[in-house]
């Protein structure tokens, strides 16, 4: 059957056979799984906040003699609470 907009035959092969475009459309932003699968569940691990800190090789800079590493993991762990 011809498409409305374009006039042409559209149509779609698949697995389930051929389809209008139509058809396809409907289910075609559908998820493929379960949306609950991505919530959160809260069972997962707490990251420290300074780990990116500990992953990285310290510079050496220094900041009024004081290890730019020091003054950072200061900063970084004070993310880490929430009551802030």
């Amino acid at each position: 059957m011809p498409d409305e907009v374009t006039g042409f035959d559209v149509t779609v092969s698949g697995a389930g056979g051929e389809a209008s475009l139509g058809d396809r459309l409907d289910d075609f932003y559908a998820p493929a799984v379960s949306l609950n699968r991505l919530r959160d569940s809260g069972g997962a691990a707490a990251t420290p906040p300074d780990l990116l800190l500990r992953a990285l090789a310290a510079p050496e800079v220094k900041v009024r003699h004081i290890p730019l590493l020091d003054i950072l993991r200061s900063a970084y762990r004070d993310l880490g609470h929430e009551d802030r």
